[in-house]
């Protein structure tokens, strides 16, 4: 006997399904398709890795008519994404499409993903769906949007572990404080279980009104944005009281002229804020001015500053400081900024970790980026004695063509790349623009990277590693990374290791 047919082999349902298992979703479906036994034992491994994802009715009809096949098949669906276009809810063919759908999910008892684009509209074409959908028992995670009124009647009558939501409010949301803007009341089947509470309201409404006095004690992770600026935080916090990881996604922050009334509005929040996730807050992604308009007084480890540090919101920035004492920010700044504020910008803090981006290009037309990077060195010598890790993104807009993202006219100071912008500019903006990318891109090619680490571990003496990226500032395209960790003994100069490769990307201590 040959030596390939000596031995234990292994039963052809494992041998298919390890197999199969080798294959991602984008591989899975060729795969199977090479032979017609692999195809047949390939379907359920297809149909547990691929989730049906709405386009239009015919592929739902195909979709259905494919699952219904074989009784057997329904029972390895675990995810399916669904939704209503407009040319769904205009046919007159779609109610024997939606009967065949909902013969599909009677028989799927294994879904635990269900997404619903247009719920509403869904819901109001296809009311058959509505038992069907409140009959789910081991769904974990929910993605609806539109979700209003009959959304919300479905969700009353469901009740299965959900563990991770996600609501989104369309423009065709009640601006009111009716029952249905109560992001609580659709969830409140689900607060033994929820975890993971993601809102979005960007195109309509804020929150501020009452919420229903429903808990959700398990919620850690909160994630809400909202089309007023500063969102209104109050009621989450009371709604959402163990939350660890929160992010607040608002519009921009307003102009000077809208500054004034924030003082008011926080002191009204204070009282009503205080105790509120007391046990201190692991993560926070939310602008100045939001985070101190809401009157949060509880620590948090680590705060990612979205919109930047500016002249306007720098006092909001030192009155949040000794509040929250975060040892972990992300900022955004210029280099204009920089130079002239570096003495200030980091007083009262005791940062370990900063992930720093400055934009080498907003600088003032006196100030080299050799100046910049300077005052840079002396802002943290000055002001970062317990600094362990620095991630440092050096920002600039050289490479700007206008067949690409086009800038508005103006002052040196103002001539900022806009990637909506479809004009093309005047010759002087646009020789004015490249000027100024050359010569900081120049000098960033040129820049001898390791003498620049050994400048910032001499200026940082608690200093651990240091990334320093080089970046486009409008497209994010990385020039040059550099990671190195430093090893300081004392009375002894740092000795500098650079890591490289896949090394570089495992350090768990950067975020953001």
């Amino acid at each position: 006997m040959s030596a390939s047919n000596t031995g234990p082999r292994l039963p052809w349902d494992i041998l298919s399904a390890i197999s199969c298992s080798y294959f991602d979703s984008k591989t899975l479906l060729p795969y199977i398709r090479t032979c017609r036994t692999l195809y047949h034992s390939g379907i359920p491994h297809l149909l547990a890795a691929i989730p049906y994802r709405h386009r239009d009715l015919p592929t739902l009809n195909s979709f259905c008519n494919f699952v219904l096949d074989n009784e057997r098949r329904p029972l390895f669906l675990r995810e399916i994404h669904l939704g209503c276009p407009k040319a769904d809810a205009l046919s007159k063919d779609a109610s024997p499409i939606y009967d065949l759908l909902v013969r599909v999910l009677e028989l799927a008892k294994h879904i635990n993903v269900l997404h619903i684009l247009q719920a509403d509209l869904l819901l109001r074409m296809a009311p058959c769906l509505k038992p069907v959908l409140s009959s789910f028992k081991k769904l974990t995670s929910i993605h609806l949007s539109d979700a209003h009124k009959r959304t919300q009647k479905v969700c009353a009558t469901l009740f299965s572990p959900v563990t991770s939501a996600s609501i989104t409010y369309t423009d065709t949301f009640m601006a009111s404080a009716d029952l249905e803007s109560d992001p609580t009341l659709l969830l409140q089947n689900f607060t033994d279980t929820l975890q993971n509470v993601s809102i979005s309201a960007a195109n309509v409404v804020d929150f501020d009104w009452p919420f229903q006095d429903i808990l959700f004690p398990h919620v850690t992770s909160l994630s809400v944005r909202t089309a007023e600026y500063p969102c209104a935080w109050l009621f989450f916090m009371l709604a959402f009281p163990n939350v660890v990881s929160a992010t607040f996604d608002d519009q921009e922050e307003p102009q000077d002229d809208d500054f004034d009334q924030f003082y008011t509005t926080r002191e009204s929040k204070l009282f009503f804020a205080n105790g509120c996730w007391s046990n201190g807050l692991d993560y926070l992604s939310a602008g100045i001015i939001a985070v101190y308009v809401a009157g949060i007084q509880t620590h948090v480890r680590e705060w990612s500053c979205p919109g930047g540090l500016h002249k306007d919101n720098l006092g909001y920035f030192h009155t949040l400081a000794p509040v929250l004492q975060p040892s972990s920010i992300k900022l955004r700044i210029t280099a204009e900024f920089l130079c002239e504020n570096g003495a200030d910008i980091f007083q009262n803090l005791q940062l370990t970790k900063l992930h720093l981006s400055v934009d080498l290009c907003e600088a003032h037309p006196c100030d080299t980026t050799a100046y910049v990077l300077d005052q840079l060195v002396s802002c943290f010598r000055r002001s970062m004695p317990l600094l362990k890790s620095l991630c440092l993104h050096l920002c600039h807009t050289h490479q700007w063509k206008s067949a690409g993202p086009t800038v508005a006219s103006g002052s040196r100071s103002n001539v900022t790349p806009n990637a909506y912008d479809i004009y093309k500019p005047s010759r002087a903006t646009e020789q004015l623009l490249k000027e100024e990318d050359h010569s900081v891109r120049e000098y960033l090619d040129s820049m001898d990277m390791d003498a620049f680490m050994l400048h910032l571990s001499d200026a940082i003496p608690a200093l651990e590693e240091i990334r320093i990226v080089m970046q486009h500032l409008y497209t994010d395209k990385v020039d040059r990374t550099c990671f190195s960790r430093v090893v300081q003994k004392e009375g002894e100069p740092a000795d500098m290791r650079r890591v490289d490769g896949e090394d570089a990307k495992c350090s768990d201590v950067w975020f953001g």
